[in-house]
């Protein structure tokens, strides 16, 4: 069962068009479970003295000196480059990425005779992510997320990283024991909805009874791109009717129109209306520090 938070103004509901909200009091209600925050960033240091030596004729062992401490530091990796490290498009050589605190880690099964380049970097932990956006409109209804409907709201992340977690106000009815799902997904190109390429994707149950902000966490997170398009898909196709709702807001408080779709009959309709929402990102290390390791002989 997913995290969950404190409870959320909901003000009212109504009907409009095709999308179907849910009628709600217009009170604060109680808190009854812990809000679960995320810690706050701390920026991770790039290892330095970072070194290779050939072990073998096909081993290469790296070695460099560990700057952070755990839980600001999850780990290592070790990357491939061909030039200026680029930490979103190299491949990590290092899989899976290496503990915390480790300032060493052999590669094998090379080719010999030949020159290899690779930096290495830290990766965040508890402390390594960010609160990146924010949205909590004050008023609020819910969206039914069922076989019928399902809702997407688009976000553009203002930093590259992983998208470790995001929270969302949900709601489930005490009959409903099926799963949802949230998924990250790619825009389809249009700015206006969501493509069918899942970045991430968690599949649990909350509370029932009250709408509460409940944080998901991303088993596999999502690398994201600052000043992309990305999107926030909800569905529940195990639940034939009005099982979970999620929050969003009475008006459009988000990055103007088009921020959130429902999918009606496997067609995707616009509405003004936006989640209530927080993401968080995950940039990993400030830099690297590499040197041109030596040839394997």
């Amino acid at each position: 069962m997913w995290k969950s938070g404190s409870a959320i103004l909901r003000t009212g509901g109504l009907i409009m068009g095709n999308a179907k909200f849910a009628l709600v009091p217009a009170v604060i209600l109680a808190v009854i479970f812990i809000w679960c925050v995320p810690a706050q960033a701390q920026q991770l240091n790039a290892p330095t003295n970072f070194d290779g030596t050939a072990t073998g004729t096909t081993t290469i062992q790296w070695t460099w000196d560990d700057t952070n401490t755990s839980p600001n530091e999850n780990g290592h990796r070790v990357f491939d480059t061909a030039g200026t490290p680029d930490t979103l498009d190299d491949t990590a050589v290092s899989v899976p990425d290496l503990p915390a605190d480790s300032v060493s880690w052999d590669e094998t099964n090379l080719t010999e005779n030949t020159q290899f380049e690779r930096y290495v970097k830290a990766v965040g932990g508890t402390g390594g992510e960010q609160l990146d956006e924010t949205n909590h409109p004050a008023s609020i209804v819910g969206g039914y997320v069922d076989q019928s409907y399902s809702w997407a709201h688009s976000f553009n992340p203002t930093i590259s990283g992983d998208l470790t977690q995001i929270v969302l106000g949900l709601y489930r009815s005490a009959s409903s024991l099926n799963p949802i799902t949230i998924e990250i997904r790619e825009d389809s190109g249009s700015g206006t909805t969501p493509s069918a390429t899942v970045l991430a994707s968690e599949s649990g149950t909350i509370p029932s009874g009250t709408m509460m902000a409940i944080t998901i966490p991303f088993s596999s997170p999502a690398t994201v791109t600052a000043g992309n398009r990305y999107w926030i898909v909800l569905s529940c196709p195990d639940i034939a009717t009005q099982g979970y709702q999620v929050a969003v807001s009475d008006g459009n408080t988000y990055d103007g129109a088009n921020s959130v779709a429902i999918l009606i009959s496997s067609v995707w309709y616009n509405y003004d209306y936006d989640f209530w929402f927080d993401t968080y990102i995950d940039p990993g290390s400030s830099g690297v520090d590499s040197d041109v390791p030596p040839t394997v002989v």
